[in-house]
């Protein structure tokens, strides 16, 4: 009733396709951005499809080029749903459909970016650490509280460059994102390395303190060949990751991409 009654444009998230009745809006975005992995079914109804087909639905989005503040505020006291409003006006104007609208995203409670994560990251045994986490929108935001690296682009909305716990804001487009995971994996490949090492350093003293006993005539306190096969490991292993390396730009060179940086990175 409320879609009819403000003449809202509705798609529908199913399991294996978004169910609506003409591409505008989000859906017209998403049909642009990934034309070969995203299904879409195209009814007369959406409602009248869903009552013959009753296919999962896992969330709806209902889009208009008018303010949908009050309309959400209507549909919060009548049902007990997730519905987070998010505005395409001004800056944020939708630039790959060229129009300006809103939108409400509907879902079950708890059904979020930020549960998902921290279900993976149990599931993948996973400390909070151990995960990054790179958006623009407001449906992120629970997503970063749930990383160990928070990460936004350029051109997020203010909410989400805002967050105390951000780490960087990078260039949006692809290669700034690829350009600072790149960077990112290959500073932690450096770090493994001084510490391998710092290993290979330490055993130093050992050799140093071989060589006194061969001096002096006295029997090894360790076993050379042990010595000299552990430290062979640690060069084999330092020269392994050295090949994981990727060719990259200095930190210095990043600036151009990483636009803000609000926290370092260990």
């Amino acid at each position: 009733s409320v879609i009819e009654k403000y003449n809202l444009h509705i798609h529908v998230y199913t399991e294996n396709e978004i169910i609506t009745t003409k591409l505008l809006y989000m859906d017209l975005r998403n049909s642009i951005l990934f034309p070969n992995k995203i299904q879409f079914k195209l009814v007369n109804s959406v409602f009248d499809y869903i009552q013959k087909e009753n296919p999962v639905i896992l969330k709806l989005i209902l889009s208009s080029p008018s303010p949908l503040s009050d309309i959400k505020q209507e549909l919060e006291n009548a049902i007990d749903l997730s519905i987070l409003h998010i505005t395409k006006t001004g800056p944020y104007q939708d630039k790959i459909v060229k129009k300006e609208y809103e939108y409400l995203d509907i879902s079950p409670l708890h059904a979020t970016k930020g549960s998902a994560l921290e279900f993976l990251r149990k599931y993948l045994n996973l400390e909070k650490k151990d995960i990054l986490s790179i958006g623009d929108n407001l449906n992120d935001l629970d997503m970063f509280a749930s990383s160990g690296i928070s990460v936004a682009v350029g051109d997020a909305y203010e909410e989400v460059k805002n967050i105390p716990s951000l780490n960087n804001i990078v260039d949006a487009s692809f290669n700034g994102i690829v350009g600072y995971v790149s960077y990112l994996s290959n500073e932690k490949i450096k770090r493994e390395i001084i510490s391998l090492q710092s290993q290979l350093d330490a055993s130093d003293y050992k050799i140093i303190k071989m060589y006194e006993y061969s001096m002096m005539g006295k029997a090894f306190p360790y076993s050379l060949s042990l010595i000299h096969s552990e430290r062979q490991l640690l060069r084999d292993k330092i020269n392994e990751l050295q090949q994981q390396i990727k060719p990259n730009k200095t930190w210095e060179e990043l600036q151009n991409i990483v636009i803000d940086n609000r926290k370092s990175v260990n």
